[in-house]
């Protein structure tokens, strides 16, 4: 109630001052924690807790310490724990906190799912990122941007803001800044028009894609990959994070073995196994694009009945999602 009566009172330029007054002043009161770590940013309308465990994985089975901050979960060095906070991108000195934790507990590189909402409250601000990812990009979320192609501006700001930051240096060796960005996707140009450091685009490349209810294989550069997870869009988060590794000096060879272990994210395509005679998928999907991919990689199960258990649109924000979210149980579900 009363951060209503703030934003009618208070002009918008005034409350975005403070916000990034704030992300500065966590910055230093944690003694700027980033410019110890290898930061990437990860950011789109979807996949962006995916591919964030997807690239902390690969990094620590190559014997790197990780640590990273989602809407699933944290990780610092060898702690993991979920998520409560109902944020995707935590405020400013809890973020700072964070990442001074991973330096404390050894970790090499820190991986920060950045939501434009964060971007937006300049959460992210008082970070020096050095990799800028991106996934995808729907019209969803645009209800606190005030349409979608400031909801795409307030994305690009990561980009923006990476090609103008200067090149890290640790241990005495300058950090290599890179843009990762998802060449399938129609809005792949803007995000590359930044020109923020070294341009990797993934997509576009693999070959001889399979993609079964057992998992997925695929070619990328002669080196085959198989993983576990299912579905078109955890292929498409899986390429991401290999690009991401692979802009981070990762040989492919070392990435293939790596993603070959990784185990499918909790809570995303997730099949329920206890010896039951049907199947049992669950996935967090609470927006229509998601929702829809999901319905498409279930198809791969050959299911004669669907039943769809939901429970949530995703928060209060966007209450028009609801109403589809209905819409497209009435048309799929048994």
């Amino acid at each position: 109630m009363i951060k209503t009566w703030i934003r009618r009172l208070v002009p918008e330029s005034a409350i975005s001052a403070y916000h990034l007054w704030l992300a500065r002043a966590a910055a230093v009161a944690y003694g700027h924690p980033s410019e110890q770590l290898i930061v990437v940013g990860v950011t789109g309308t979807n996949g962006k807790s995916s591919t964030v465990q997807y690239i902390g994985r690969i990094l620590e089975h190559a014997g790197f310490r990780a640590g990273w901050t989602t809407t699933v979960g944290f990780k610092v060095g060898p702690h993991e724990w979920v998520n409560d906070k109902k944020m995707t991108m935590l405020g400013r000195f809890a973020t700072q906190r964070l990442l001074r934790e991973m330096v404390r507990a050894g970790c090499t590189h820190a991986i920060i799912e950045t939501s434009s909402q964060g971007i937006l409250q300049h959460r992210h601000a008082g970070i020096h990122y050095d990799v800028a990812v991106f996934t995808n990009l729907t019209p969803e979320h645009i209800e606190a941007h005030g349409g979608f192609d400031r909801y795409k501006a307030t994305k690009g700001r990561l980009f923006a803001e990476l090609a103008t930051a200067k090149e890290k240096v640790i241990d005495g060796r300058g950090v290599q800044k890179a843009s990762v960005v998802n060449g399938l996707d129609e809005h792949a140009e803007y995000f590359l028009s930044f020109r923020a450091g070294v341009p990797f685009v993934f997509g576009k490349n693999a070959k001889d894609v399979r993609i079964t209810k057992d998992g997925t294989v695929f070619t990328l550069e002669g080196v085959p990959f198989s993983f576990k997870s299912l579905g078109r869009f955890n292929y498409e988060n899986v390429l991401a994070a290999i690009t991401t590794c692979r802009s981070l000096g990762m040989p492919l060879g070392e990435i293939a073995e790596a993603v070959a272990a990784l185990e499918p994210v909790p809570g995303r395509l997730e099949v329920m196994d206890v010896g039951q005679s049907f199947a049992v998928v669950v996935d967090y999907a609470y927006e229509p694009a998601s929702l829809a991919a999901v319905y498409e990689a279930i198809k791969l199960f050959g299911y004669a009945r669907l039943i769809h258990v939901t429970g949530s649109a995703g928060g209060g924000r966007d209450v028009a999602r609801r109403a589809i979210i209905g819409q497209m149980a009435a048309e799929h579900d048994d």
